[in-house]
């Protein structure tokens, strides 16, 4: 075998060497022949020889060489002639050369110097705008551009178009003249004329579905594949990128007049007026309901909002009963609503400016009525029978979000009769669940009982719950520098499967508090944090960092949803407010979570991130707006001295469990404290959970769950020696 292969390689190279000698022995031979200056070997097309020949001109005493005239040809490899030395320049392509006259004219000879195209063309040359390897020359006569096919050896095009380009993909030619556009096939015959259209977008067709935009002046189309119109020419704008949509469902958004609609293809007619100012297509094709807005009384006036249900293709809540609408709840088919509220859209800004405070309630879609009237300064939908209500508050408009800026006030709960129940004393407060409720009063968070209900919540101090939720471990150590913040979202607007999450957190602050020894006061807890609770908890933090001074150490503990752009692929903390169509706007992005984090002067942060990155919930269904499909997410990365401990990597799910009422990951943790009695290292926590959470998540789930530490070199030779 050794014998062969050294037999082959010794062949290859005397090959080579006298492939080599063949090309400098004619070579040699053609310098002979031709102008010894002017012969070139040419490596294209399996090899070939650009030769020439060259005339002198002298002056008129013949002293002196004023001009040298070149005749360019062309050899095969072997030396022989294929086309003689009588052209201005010569390029071969394929098994035909394009040439050039003495006065410029461009035309074809094949590999016998027969002529198969005359020279009578100003140009002939690649398709500029081609996409990839193409079978045709562009030709050029008069300043009307043709299309030649280099294998077939004809003119497919005649040149009589101010334009012609081709399209591989499609394998067809865009042609242009007198300002309009049509189509022609491979061999040039016409499939859409040239006399309909100004505009016609070829270029995304094939991903588009087979669907392009058409214009006919400044009006808007789309025709298919078999280039029929079907949508016609009489609308303002359309976005040709949003046309990949129609493959789906085959309705497209429409503009007129500067407002929007949606048309559907399949039933030939606009299944949405062009009456509101935007509007989005896929929403109507995913039967959503959804707000709208028509236009406002004049110039500065805000429009009018209402309600749009897909199903029924109406507006539910019309747009301008009310003058400001929030927050539609899905399940319970109501929305918040607001009258008497005057306010002007400052163009400039893209904000909303309040001049006057409205009143807001409640109103119930289905029974088409107000069920709590609006007289409230501010009103969240009702959880457990009660209401959250405000009182003396005062509210910015954020542009069109679906929220609100509060400022002042304090909050109560009323019932559905609108009886006060508790009194507005609280500086911020949640809807109840389970019969407890997260209130914050003088910048304590605390939990209130349901004061007509009770509660039926298994409490983390008591009760028959898990067995890391009894016999919680006390010390009598406390650290007056440490501090825990706790953030605990399970009850999301938009999504499911946070299971355990808020008991994941209120068991993790008393672990916190009876052994780990934060003091009571130092723990902040946050349950069902919107978007704007965690910046308010992250802005908290940095003021206890700037004012320790570097003595500070902080636990930032997370336990939830997480999610991850399919686009930048960065992670997200889901708030309970965060939608994964805004995910950049309602998302606590990870990586600035971590920056923020690291730029404190602290002895040390220990960050727990008890949630999934891979677009899956905590029981491993896809989250109910992503796709369906796991993502992978960046790596997190840490700088400073922040150490941080995942609950999984990036492409696998963080279960919870119902067997231990708890995430795995925080369950294993707990029990690790439990076991220890605190008396353990954030290295031995992590290292008994990342063991304990691969088992119990192969055993009963079938999966695979890793969890993670990542640790900045800063920290790399301290952390493992860190405990509380």
């Amino acid at each position: 075998m050794k014998t062969r292969l050294l037999f082959l390689t010794l062949f290859m190279i005397v090959a080579m060497v006298a492939t080599g000698q063949d090309v400098q022995s004619v070579k040699a031979q053609l310098e002979q022949k031709y102008d010894k200056y002017r012969v070139n070997y040419q490596t294209d097309n399996g090899g070939w020889f650009k030769v020439a020949n060259s005339k002198y001109i002298y002056n008129a005493d013949r002293t002196e060489i004023v001009k040298v005239e070149l005749s360019y040809g062309a050899c095969d490899k072997n030396g022989r002639e294929l086309i003689p030395p009588a052209w201005k320049e010569i390029k071969r392509v394929g098994d035909v050369f394009v040439v050039t006259n003495k006065n410029g004219w461009f035309g074809i000879r094949g590999m016998h110097n027969e002529e198969i195209l005359p020279c009578q063309y100003s140009e002939i040359s690649d398709f500029e705008y081609s996409q990839g390897k193409n079978p045709y020359f562009s030709i050029w006569k008069n300043r009307k551009e043709g299309a030649f096919d280099i294998k077939r050896q004809r003119v497919v095009i005649p040149a009589v178009y101010d334009m012609v380009t081709y399209f591989t993909q499609l394998q067809v030619f865009k042609v242009q003249r007198d300002g309009f556009h049509g189509i022609l096939d491979k061999d040039g015959r016409e499939l859409l004329p040239c006399n309909r259209y100004n505009t016609i977008d070829l270029g995304y067709m094939k991903k588009m579905g087979g669907y392009c935009m058409v214009k006919k002046g400044n009006q808007c189309g789309v025709i298919d594949s078999l280039y029929h119109e079907v949508v016609p020419c009489v609308y303002e704008d359309m976005n040709p990128y949003h046309l990949d949509k129609l493959k789906d469902h085959q309705i497209c958004d429409i503009q007129r007049n500067e407002l929007c609609g949606v048309y559907h293809i399949g039933q030939q007619k606009e299944i949405v007026p062009c009456v509101y100012t935007d509007l989005i297509a896929d929403e109507i094709a995913n039967g959503e309901t959804f707000r709208v807005r028509r236009p406002g009384g004049g110039k500065g006036k805000p429009e009018k909002m209402g309600l749009f249900d897909s199903k029924t293709m109406k507006e539910i809540l019309p747009c301008g009963k009310y003058s400001y609408i929030k927050k539609y709840d899905k399940e319970k088919q109501t929305v918040q609503v607001c009258k008497g509220m005057d306010f002007t859209d400052d163009e400039e800004s893209n904000k909303l400016i309040v001049h006057k405070q409205g009143k807001w309630g409640i109103y119930d879609l289905k029974r088409q009525k107000e069920i709590i009237p609006c007289k409230y300064d501010l009103i969240k939908t009702e959880e457990d029978g009660l209401y959250p209500f405000c009182k003396g508050c005062t509210i910015t408009l954020d542009g069109y979000a679906d929220y609100v800026v509060i400022e002042g006030g304090k909050w109560g709960y009323i019932d559905a009769m609108c009886n006060e129940i508790v009194a507005p004393q609280y500086d911020w407060v949640e809807p109840f669940k389970d019969g407890v409720a997260q209130v914050k009063k003088d910048g304590v968070t605390s939990l209130l009982q349901h004061p007509l209900q009770g509660t039926s919540l298994k409490l983390a101090n008591g009760g028959d719950g898990s067995p890391v939720d009894k016999d919680i471990p006390a010390t009598n150590k406390k650290n007056e520098n440490l501090f825990a913040f706790i953030i605990a979202n399970e009850n999301y607007a938009n999504f499911k499967g946070a299971d355990f999450s808020i008991n994941d957190g209120k068991v993790f602050a008393e672990y916190c508090k009876k052994t780990l020894g934060v003091p009571e006061r130092n723990v902040r807890y946050y349950e069902d944090a919107t978007y704007g609770n965690m910046v308010g908890a992250v802005k908290k933090l940095q003021d206890i960092a700037d004012a320790y001074d570097g003595d500070a150490q902080i636990i930032f503990y997370y336990s939830g949803l997480g999610a991850t752009d399919d686009k930048t692929t960065e992670r997200y903390l889901l708030a309970t407010d965060a939608s994964m169509t805004a995910l950049s706007k309602t998302g606590y992005e990870v990586k600035a979570l971590l920056n923020i984090l690291n730029a404190q002067n602290v002895q040390n942060i220990w960050v727990v991130i008890d949630a999934p990155f891979s677009n899956l919930d905590k029981t491993g269904q896809p989250l109910a707006t992503s796709r369906g499909v796991a993502i992978k997410p960046k790596n997190v990365i840490t700088e400073g001295k922040a150490i941080v401990t995942l609950s999984s990597e990036g492409s696998q799910t963080a279960y919870s469990s119902k067997e231990f009422s708890h995430s795995l990951f925080t369950y294993a943790l707990l029990e690790k404290m439990q076991k220890s009695k605190g008396n353990c290292t954030i290295k031995e926590m992590t290292d008994y959970a990342a063991t304990w959470v691969k088992r119990n998540a192969m055993s009963g789930f079938d999966n695979l769950q890793t969890p993670q530490v990542v640790v900045s070199d800063k920290m790399a030779n301290q952390w493992s020696d860190i405990k509380f």
